[in-house]
């Protein structure tokens, strides 16, 4: 739906002292011929009259008929047909610039859509000002291809349009592996066949038919040219990203989005592979009747490839082209492989459809300009991350085919096949055993949105996969394309799927990756989808393919910038300056590693830079400060001796860094100081580095030192009853001040504020009890979070605001499963950074996605049990009593005439913050959708109180609230629609 609407702040024009404030506004048209609404927005300027505090429209000029009229720039701020969506959930506040060498304006914000994988869009819109009227020039927005959706063709194939960052093919069989008949040592030598039967384009559906051959209806003739389908049994196709041009940040949400269908026609037909028994080498391939529908398809994850290098399925049938296995039947009455699952090949591209090998200029042999083709079978295993099974015919989660068992081989004992079920396979490094599995006949709502069904009954499914959380969540989810909502297939935590009854391990999606959770170096990801058959088949069709999320372009090419010769030297001359220390150190027998853990005494000769030269430059300046002397006199970069005394030897490199950089702040980087040749000063630095082991308590170690801040949005329409999800903070003191303080490294001591969101009241798993258990290691990732961050932004932009969870923003679904988590380990508490306390006070206020209820000092959390009406009446009053009353003029007036009113005064968002309040309270039903820019003279009928737009010319920026002193029998019959 479209977004609200989001006033700038006062602009001020040094150039022409003119004062501008702008509003921007969801605007629609229908300007294609498929009759497709187009969304777009329209800022609208004000120019405020310095004089009389009233503003004026100077853009657009025809505001009143702006959808009507035939010279408005309605289509200039819309965009084209075709079109991505510009239907923005919601956007940031809009700025107001001025360029002095064009004398134009620009207006910019930020538009962002319901889902974050869908990335942020940049608005821009340059102004002429022409006679105190603003002119549209140019509308300009930035999309990130990640906004681009399956749904306007771009990831769809029609006419037999594949995305450049996409490729298919049809799966592998062969390998580094020998056929199960062909024996090393053995007489015979046999090869598995290989038919590697790609996606071929249905142009009925506009779709990609999956393990399709095309033969003649009539079989008497040999056919040159097919007329017809078939299914192909032990196959398989798939499609996958092309990891040349794009992998996935697993750090971020990767959402999976594709539209499919999958049948059978009565009485199928299809082919397979064969061969003659004996010593003849005869195979070909014949028509049979599949043994039923099969077998299935899977999304996989795996790491993204070395360069030049492509992943492809290696398997049919059970295996979903993603499961090893070893024995997998690959014709009937035939070979038998060993196939490995999710293959990387070095010799293969899917641009030549070809293995790329070499010819006879580049060094190989034979004749001049022929291509020597490389072994099909060479390659090695790739590192698969997960792979999610859409298992038509039951057997992706069994041990058939000689695949690997479950994780959890106890569970794994009791499973049995189970059609059109989902299953969920692990890594590599973990031999890609089974995790879960799902009947969809026992998944609420599945039963109605088929995985498989007959030819006459076949619609087009949407999917969705998406993996959050680091890579540690995993949740499924499908629809038919006619329904907007999705339903939930199943949502595993990977890192909380135990294994056998007693081992006491809980998988680790990130196993054998080498991924160091402190320096977060997450590998890259890539995507893709497989069908294959056995001597079950199916027709599968897939109609949209997209994969989401945060996208690394160009992953192959190495983008290094060079270092210039100071740059270098600079370098060098840090790294020459540690040595020498280091060498120093090691002949006094100080360095731990070789001789003991004391602390140590460091002396260095240092130009004095920065603070070291301000130290020096104030004790020894005894020039008298006057009004017409310059006072700011140029500091002399002297040489100085500075002696450090106890310091730990691990930190040795930082504080030569820092002292170099001519800071006292042990900090790591910085740039060297050229050496002079004047006189030596000495300066004594005592203890200049503090011992951080234990680090110091800082959080409050139980509940107390927790204040209710609101309610959040997931709680039940019934406040006060569990489930009680709240939002709390650190506890203030009566001048407002916050409890905790830190003193970091520099001396600077300050204040810091933190928020948890809690399930509370009654629920077996109370938040406060795992932050209680695990309090001392969230006090140390506290206190590193804040140092790190006051050493990178200092005093004057440091994060005074951070909130303690279980789960990244990106994460959060906004029910409550946000909150059904229990922490089996500290190491799942985390601290995001909120920033200011306004920055704070806008993220959690309401509306936002946090809080339906502010905050009320004493007044929270309500008695679970019981009324709250007049609890929410003190809410509502304590609410009013933080503005300021006014005395209405007689000129400002509503609809009915009334002025002369005392009213309060607030922007236009704390008024609908208040009506949401009231609304909360139960005294008013439905939603408060007052919109300022349709009428906005006039009050709204029903409201319980009056609103004088009016008043912003006295008052920019704010409107003039009256409040009504209306019995609660009258309150309680309004309703705001």
């Amino acid at each position: 739906m479209p977004f609200s609407n989001k006033q700038s702040d006062i602009f001020y024009n040094d150039e022409t002292k003119e004062m501008f404030v702008c509003t921007v506004s969801a605007i629609t048209a229908a300007r294609c011929e498929t009759g497709d609404t187009i969304y777009g927005a329209l800022p609208i300027i004000y120019k405020i009259d310095k004089d009389t505090n009233y503003k004026k429209t100077v853009y657009p000029s025809n505001l009143a008929t702006f959808s009507t009229d035939e010279n408005s720039d309605l289509y200039n701020l819309t965009p084209e047909c075709p079109v991505d969506d510009l239907n923005f959930d919601s956007i940031t506040k809009p700025l107001i610039n001025f360029n002095k060498d064009t004398s134009r304006y620009s207006v910019t914000f930020l538009g962002r859509f319901s889902s974050d994988v869908y990335g942020l869009v940049i608005n821009n819109y340059i102004f002429e000002n022409v006679d105190n009227k603003f002119h549209l020039l140019k509308a300009k927005s930035l999309l990130p291809p990640d906004s681009l959706s399956a749904s306007n063709g771009r990831f769809t194939f029609d006419s037999g349009y594949l995305n450049s960052d996409l490729y298919t093919g049809g799966n592998t069989v062969r390998n580094q592996n020998s056929s199960w008949f062909n024996p090393s040592d053995g007489p015979e030598v046999e090869r598995s066949p290989n038919y590697m039967i790609g996606p071929t384009y249905v142009e009925s559906t506009s779709a990609l038919g999956f393990n399709l051959i095309q033969d003649n209806t009539t079989t008497t003739l040999d056919a040159l040219t097919g007329n017809k389908n078939f299914p192909f049994m032990y196959g398989g196709g798939y499609i996958t990203v092309n990891p040349k041009y794009v992998a996935f940040d697993p750090q971020h949400t990767i959402r999976i989005d594709f539209r499919a269908r999958s049948f059978n026609v009565p009485s199928p037909t299809a082919y397979a592979s064969t061969q003659s028994v004996g010593t003849s080498a005869t195979r070909w391939i014949q028509q049979y009747a599949p043994n039923g529908s099969g077998e299935g398809f899977c999304v996989y994850l795996f790491k993204q490839p070395d360069n030049k290098s492509y992943v492809v399925p290696n398997g049919v049938a059970t295996t979903l082209g993603y499961s090893p296995a070893d024995f997998n039947v690959v014709e009937s009455a035939g070979s038998a492989q060993t196939t490995v699952g999710l293959f990387e090949r070095d010799n293969w591209d899917p641009y030549q459809g070809r293995d790329r090998g070499f010819s006879f200029e580049d060094g190989g042999s034979g004749n001049i300009g022929e291509h020597t083709g490389a072994n099909i079978g060479d390659g090695e295993p790739a590192n698969s991350f997960l792979g999610v099974g859409f298992d038509i015919g039951g057997n992706f989660a069994t041990t058939t085919e000689d695949k690997p068992g479950w994780y959890d081989a106890v569970e794994g004992s009791s499973h049995t096949a189970s059609p059109c079920s989902v299953a969920v396979r692990g890594n590599r490094f973990t031999d890609c055993q089974v995790l879960t599995a799902v009947d969809l006949s026992g998944v609420p709502g599945a039963t109605s949105i088929p995985l498989h069904t007959s030819a006459s009954n076949a619609v087009f499914v949407d999917y969705r996969i998406d993996l959050s959380n680091k890579g540690r969540r995993l949740t499924v989810y499908h629809k038919l394309t006619s329904s907007t909502d999705y339903n939930t297939i199943l949502d595993l935590r990977l890192n909380k799927v135990q294994g056998s009854v007693g081992s006491g391990s809980e998988y680790d999606p990130w196993s054998g990756f080498n991924v160091d959770p402190i320096e977060k170096n997450y590998p890259l990801l890539n995507v893709g989808l497989s069908f294959t058959t056995s001597t079950k088949t199916s027709q599968f069709e897939l109609h949209s393919f997209e994969v989401k999320g945060v996208k690394v372009h160009n992953p192959w090419v190495q983008k290094e910038k060079p270092a210039d010769q100071e740059t270098k030297d600079r370098i060098d001359y840090i790294n020459q300056s540690s040595e020498n220390l280091r060498k120093r150190l090691v002949n006094q027998g100080l360095v731990p590693s070789l001789s003991s853990n004391e602390n140590v005494n460091v002396e260095m000769v240092v130009p004095a830079k920065k603070g070291i030269a301000n130290d020096i430059y104030e004790e020894t300046n005894t020039t008298e400060i006057t009004l017409c002397s310059d006072n700011d006199p140029d500091k002399i970069e002297e040489e100085v001796e500075v002696k450090y005394t106890g310091i730990r030897p691990e930190t040795i490199d930082r504080v030569i860094q820092a002292t170099e950089r001519g800071e006292l702040i042990p900090e790591i980087g910085g740039n060297p100081i050229s050496r002079t040749t004047q006189d030596i000063d000495s300066v004594t630095y005592e203890d200049i580095v503090r011992p951080i082991e234990p680090l110091p308590s800082i959080l409050p170690e139980t509940r107390s030192g927790y204040q209710g801040v609101c309610w959040t949005k997931t709680t039940s329409d019934t406040v006060g009853y569990a489930p009680a999800f709240q939002l709390h903070k650190t506890r203030s003191s009566a001048g407002g001040n916050s409890d905790l303080t830190y003193t970091h490294l520099d001396g600077t001591e300050v204040s810091y504020i933190v928020y948890i969101r809690t399930r509370q009241y009654n629920q077996t798993s109370d938040t406060f009890v795992y932050y209680e258990r695990d309090i001392k290691k969230i006090n140390d990732r506290f206190v590193d979070a804040i140092a790190h961050d006051f050493e990178y932004n200092g005093i004057g932009r440091y994060t005074k605001v951070w909130e303690l969870a279980l789960l990244p923003d990106d994460d959060r679904k906004g029910d409550e499963s946000d909150y059904d988590i229990s922490p089996s380990l500290s190491n799942d508490w985390q601290f995001l950074a909120r920033g200011s306390i306004e920055d704070a006070n806008e993220f959690y206020a309401e509306g936002n996605g946090v809080c339906i209820i502010t905050e009320s000092g004493t007044t929270f959390p309500p008695s679970p049990t019981g009324p709250h009406q007049n609890t929410f009446k003190r809410q509502m009053n304590e609410y009013l009593s933080k503005y300021n009353v006014i005395n209405v003029p007689n000129e400002i007036v509503d609809e009915d005439g009334g002025s002369l009113s005392n009213a309060y005064v607030m922007t236009y968002e704390q008024m609908v913050t208040f009506g949401n309040l009231w609304k909360t309270s139960g005294q008013i039903t439905g939603n408060f959708t007052a919109d300022e820019y349709e009428n906005p003279f006039a009050r709204y009928p029903g409201d319980p109180f009056y609103v004088y737009y009016e008043f912003r010319g006295e008052n920019p920026g704010h409107i003039a609230v009256q409040v009504t002193n209306g019995s609660s029998t009258n309150i309680r019959n309004i309703k705001i629609d």
